[in-house]
């Protein structure tokens, strides 16, 4: 079974449909998975996904982690 740090993806329509991560404080992306799991095949992509910590190092933990927890309560 996939977790977040294995790069999730979807279409928004289904992401919304299943009602976006669960507000649960933690394993949000394991309860999202049996939600999508529920609706039909899950497939694992044997490729890579690379992403970049600039932010993290550039404007620091504390304010990162409050700009992406604003950003994501406007939802």
């Amino acid at each position: 079974m996939p977790y977040g740090d294995q790069a999730l993806f979807t279409r928004k329509e289904l992401f919304d449909d299943l009602g976006r991560f669960p507000d649960v404080p933690f394993m949000e992306d394991y309860d999202f998975v049996k939600l999508a799991r529920a609706r039909g095949k899950i497939k694992i992509v044997n490729d890579y996904v690379v992403s970049s910590a600039w932010r993290w190092l550039a404007q620091g933990i504390v304010w990162t982690s409050l700009l992406n927890q604003v950003s994501f309560e406007s939802y």
